[in-house]
């Protein structure tokens, strides 16, 4: 079985924009992921309303994602993807980014997912990236030629 970690923030959560709670897991993108690649493949979700790729949000804790991706791969591990939607939230008006500053943002976080992720703490493989990625792949175009 493939263990793929969603790692994001209200998207990957599933918040409702009414402010309701969250959409059921036949609505949210990692119910639908879950759906489309079937019973060999377990999605983790981890996605955490207000998130970014590595800014301290001034009101409420917890919200870096450079400061919890660790944390997050460890708790979840072994896996064999991790998907990271983020920079969203890096967007707001008051923490004045640019493209340049949040792409480089981006890059450190991905750093520090592979740091961890292949640490001796954590069983993550670079080969199950492709694996992965060629069974997705063949799976879009199976469902794509109608079988």
């Amino acid at each position: 079985m493939k263990r793929i970690l969603c790692f994001g923030d209200s998207n990957t959560y599933g918040y409702k924009p009414d402010r309701s709670g969250q959409f059921n897991e036949n609505i949210r993108w990692t119910g639908l992921l879950s759906k489309s690649l079937g019973d060999d493949f377990t999605i983790i979700e981890d996605g955490v309303c207000g998130r970014t790729l590595a800014l301290d949000d001034p009101m409420f804790v917890g919200r870096n994602g450079l400061k919890s991706i660790e944390n997050s791969i460890r708790s979840n591990s072994p896996i064999d993807l991790l998907i990271i939607m983020l920079g969203t939230n890096d967007l707001k008006y008051f923490y004045r980014m640019t493209a340049e500053k949040i792409t480089e943002n981006c890059g450190k976080l991905i750093d520090k997912a592979f740091a961890q992720a292949f640490s001796k703490a954590c069983s993550f493989q670079r080969q199950s990236l492709w694996s992965l990625s060629a069974e997705s792949e063949t799976l879009y175009a199976s469902q794509s030629a109608g079988g």
